[in-house]
């Protein structure tokens, strides 16, 4: 009898040490770090003007394996993102061979970039590569020129990563 009474505190204790350890420890953690200081947020984006030529190997379609919802007829055969905001595209598909201009971009960032396209090439050219050229400009220099392949049938889809440098945002008063 003795000893089952000594085995249930002694379960208690080490309970008690356990728990009380760990609700001391998660307590006290961020006391150890010391006052976090404020730091100054920083904007990045680049107050210029850019533009975007998009030109592709294959007339777009809607995705055959996309999810319907209804009425489809506000959604896009071309999608294309800079660093996580969509791009406006002018009214229309995008056709074989034809350059779509995009101007006036806003989104460039100081430092590291990232310009996401999506497109469906047509189910009856499965078994061809199609490729969607994405070149950005600024003025008449280019920053970016780089083609997004998809294999044959497949969605042609893909990120172009880049870094963009302001020359005049560099040039310090000392």
């Amino acid at each position: 009898m003795k000893n089952s009474f000594m085995r249930f505190v002694l379960v208690g204790l080490i309970w008690l040490v356990i728990v009380g350890g760990l609700w001391f420890y998660v307590q006290n953690r961020d006391a150890r770090l010391g006052k976090l200081e404020s730091t100054q947020v920083v904007d990045l984006r680049v107050d210029r003007s850019f533009s975007l030529q998009i030109t592709s190997t294959f007339s777009s379609e809607p995705d055959p394996f996309a999810l319907s919802t209804g009425d489809n007829s506000g959604e896009r055969n071309l999608l294309i993102k800079l660093n996580g905001s969509m791009l406006e595209l002018p009214p229309g598909d995008l056709s074989r061979g034809q350059t779509v201009t995009l101007t006036d971009i806003q989104g460039v960032l100081q430092g590291n970039n990232e310009l996401f396209v999506k497109a469906s090439p047509p189910v009856s050219e499965s078994m061809l590569n199609h490729g969607i050229r994405l070149q950005l400009f600024e003025g008449l220099t280019g920053i970016v020129d780089q083609t997004v392949w998809g294999d044959g049938g497949a969605l042609v889809s893909g990120s172009v990563s880049f870094s963009y440098q302001d020359q005049e945002g560099d040039q310090h008063d000392h």
